[in-house]
C-alpha cells in the first residue's frame, strides 16, 4: 500500500509497507497529512524493508504503485517544483528529467502539459501566458485536471502565476502600448460604469481621485469627467435638472456614437445606470421607463459591425463591450477581467492605419491591463 508522511529531510516520501498505518492515496490524489502543512510535493518512495529511496517512476516500474497514481504524483511535481530526483537530491525540468532517465519518455508529453502550470499556457487568441485557473476558464485544459494541479500548488508553495506585466490603461498609453485615442475610449468606459480602476492595487476611484492618485493624468481629466456623468447624471442646460445619458443624447449634449458606447459598457457591467435614483436597472426595464428609444434599443439588442464600438487588437474585430469582456480571463489575485495583449503587438493596426483613425470606434485593449468591473 502507498501512503505518505512528513519526514525530516528536504522532500516528502511515500512509504511502501504491508504494515503501513497510513491509508493509501484515494484515486492518486495528494492530501494533507493530518494537520501538518505540506511544503514539498511527494518526492519518491521509501522502502521500509531496505530503508532505501527510489523515484516514483522506479516504483511504478517495480509495480509498487499503479501507473495512474505515479502519473498523478509526477504531474504534481511538474506543476510545482519540477521533477524530483530524490536519490541525487535534484529538481529537474521535464525534458531534462526524461534525458536523465528520472522519468520515462512515455510520460514526457503529459508532464510537459503539467509543467505549463509554472511556465503558463498559451492563449490561442493573444499568445500571452495564462495561469492554470485562466487556462481552465478558456477550456484549454479540463476542469478536473486543472483543479488537481491547483490542489498540488496550494498544498505546496501556493498558486503560481506565469510572468506577465500588469499596468493601468493610462500607463499603457504612456509606454506606447496603446494609442492615446484608444486609451481614452477604454477609460471613458470605466468612468461611465462607476469608477476608474487601478488593477495593480485593486482599487476603484472617481475621476478626480484617480487624477490625484496618478492612475490617470490631468490631460484626460475633463473628458473622463464628462463620461462620468453617465453615472452621476447630465445637467439640462435649460431646466437645471439631472438627466440620464440617453436624455443627454436626445438633447445633443453628447454624440450618439459616444453615448451608445457608454450604454454598452453599462449594460456589460450590470445594467443601465439611473443617475436620479442611483441604481442599475435591466435593459428591458430601462427601455420601458424611456431611458432610450426603440432605435437605440435595437442597436443595443442586435448591434451591427458598424455600431460595435470596441475593437480587439489581437483579432482585428469590432466587438461590443460584452463580447470583448467574454475574451477576458479573470485575474485570480484581484478577480478583475483582464484582456491579454500580444507581447510584440504594435498599438497600430496591422494594415498601418492608426487605431484611432477608424471613426473613433477602434477601442483596443492592452497587455495584461484590467479592463472593467
Amino acid at each position: 500500500r502507498v501512503a505518505w508522511v512528513r519526514v525530516p529531510v528536504c522532500c516528502q516520501f511515500a512509504h511502501v509497507s504491508s504494515s503501513s498505518i497510513f491509508p493509501p492515496f484515494p484515486d492518486g490524489k495528494i492530501k494533507q497529512n493530518g494537520s501538518t502543512e505540506v511544503r514539498e510535493p511527494v518526492a519518491g518512495i521509501f522502502l521500509e524493508k531496505t530503508k532505501t529511496k527510489i523515484t516514483i517512476y522506479q516504483a511504478m516500474k517495480k509495480r509498487l504503485i499503479k501507473s495512474g497514481t505515479a502519473l498523478a504524483l509526477l504531474e504534481a511535481q511538474a506543476a510545482t517544483v519540477g521533477i524530483i530526483d530524490p536519490i541525487n537530491n535534484r529538481k529537474l525540468p521535464v525534458k531534462e528529467a526524461v534525458k536523465e532517465g528520472v522519468v520515462g519518455p512515455e510520460m514526457k508529453d503529459r508532464l510537459l502539459t503539467a509543467e505549463k502550470a509554472i511556465s503558463g499556457y498559451a492563449d490561442p487568441y493573444t499568445n500571452q501566458m495564462l495561469s492554470v485557473f485562466q487556462a481552465m476558464q478558456k477550456d484549454l485544459i479540463p476542469r478536473d485536471y486543472g483543479l488537481r494541479l491547483l490542489e498540488a500548488q496550494i498544498a505546496t508553495r501556493g498558486i503560481l502565476l506565469p510572468d506577465s506585466q500588469i499596468m493601468t490603461i493610462y500607463q499603457a498609453k504612456q509606454k506606447g502600448k496603446l494609442m492615446p485615442g484608444t486609451a481614452l475610449i477604454l477609460l471613458e468606459a470605466q468612468a461611465a460604469t462607476g469608477f476608474i480602476i487601478d488593477p495593480i492595487g485593486n482599487r476603484k476611484f472617481s475621476v478626480d481621485d484617480a487624477v490625484k492618485a496618478k492612475i490617470v493624468g490631468p490631460d484626460v481629466c475633463q473628458k473622463l469627467r464628462s463620461a462620468e456623468k453617465a453615472v452621476t447624471g447630465y445637467k439640462d442646460p435649460y431646466t437645471g435638472k439631472t438627466i440620464s445619458l440617453f436624455q443627454a443624447m436626445q438633447k445633443d449634449l453628447i454624440l450618439k456614437d459616444h453615448g451608445i458606447r457608454l450604454l454598452e459598457a453599462q449594460i456589460a457591467t450590470g445594467g443601465i445606470i439611473d443617475p436620479v435614483n442611483s441604481h442599475r436597472i435591466p435593459v428591458h426595464v430601462a427601455y420601458k421607463k424611456g431611458y432610450f428609444n426603440k432605435e437605440i434599443n435595437q442597436i443595443l439588442d442586435d448591434p451591427s459591425d458598424d455600431t460595435k464600438g470596441f475593437f480587439d487588437p489581437n483579432t482585428q474585430e469590432n466587438l461590443t463591450y460584452l463580447q470583448l469582456m467574454a475574451r477576458c480571463v479573470t485575474d485570480p489575485s484581484t478577480g478583475l477581467p483582464t484582456l491579454n495583449r500580444r507581447q510584440n503587438a504594435s498599438p497600430y493596426e496591422e494594415d498601418g492605419r492608426s487605431a484611432s483613425g477608424r471613426a473613433g470606434k477602434t477601442n483596443s485593449h492592452i497587455a495584461k491591463c484590467k479592463l472593467c468591473h
